[in-house]
């Protein structure tokens, strides 16, 4: 009889430590997918005069089969660095909006990281697809210099674990490049971006590129042709 009762506690211990511990899990997730990163600044406008970008390298994210975004987080994949700072230039297809912010990432461990988002343009950003408005993020020591590698950011909640997409600003034909061991491993030409409801000023062309491209052992380069012409702009992303 003692027995059985030692062994009836015994069960019922283990149960209630189980259900302490899962209880606990569950808060703990829902607790670090709540909270989001602060930016240090933000800088934005929006604007009807439309001003041309000449930036060729105009955005870089993850793959989502979102409709519309949700202009208030984003979500940004770090990798194991030792960067201080996350700096991302956010601009509209028809060159309306743009945005600067800065984020200070010296204390975040590597992996997904929800950004706040704090527009004051919410109402109208929501009406644009994730194709519509582009991100550009890096890491770096400071986001002053052109050496910083980039970073995959993604107006969904998660990132693609398939795809990735370049957006570009050229008149010119464009394609995407992977050299390991300088030989080529993937090309692939860039697409035009249709739109019907804004033109395209911003940026005017995109790539579609499986994640698997995204390797330390492999470059990646934008290819322009020009007649007999060709330029190679490198397109440093880590992940």
């Amino acid at each position: 009889m003692n027995q059985i009762t030692v062994t009836m506690v015994t069960n019922k211990f283990l149960l209630l430590l189980i259900l302490f511990v899962s209880l606990n899990s569950n808060k703990l997730f829902s607790q670090s997918s709540s909270t989001s990163l602060e930016p240090i600044n933000l800088e934005e406008n929006w604007t009807n005069n439309r001003p041309i970008n000449g930036e060729k390298r105009v955005g870089i994210l993850s793959y989502t089969k979102l409709k519309f975004i949700n202009p208030e987080y984003l979500t940004v994949l770090i990798p194991d660095s030792e960067s201080d700072f996350l700096c991302l230039s956010i601009v509209s297809l028809d060159g309306r909006y743009s945005a600067k912010l800065n984020y200070d990432i010296s204390k975040e461990a590597p992996g997904l990281i929800k950004l706040h988002f704090p527009t004051k343009h919410k109402s109208k950003l929501r009406k644009y697809s994730p194709e519509e408005i582009t991100v550009l993020a890096s890491i770096g020591s400071n986001c002053n210099t052109s050496s910083n590698s980039f970073v995959l950011t993604t107006w969904d909640k998660d990132v693609s674990e398939d795809f990735f997409i370049v957006y570009i600003n050229t008149r010119n034909q464009a394609s995407i490049i992977a050299f390991e061991n300088n030989e080529i491993e993937f090309e692939k030409d860039f697409s035009k971006i249709e739109s019907d409801n804004y033109l395209k000023v911003a940026y005017n062309q995109s790539c579609k590129i499986p994640m698997k491209y995204i390797d330390s052992k492999i470059k990646l380069f934008i290819r322009e042709r020009k007649r007999s012409f060709k330029i190679d702009i490198e397109l440093p992303i880590k992940k």
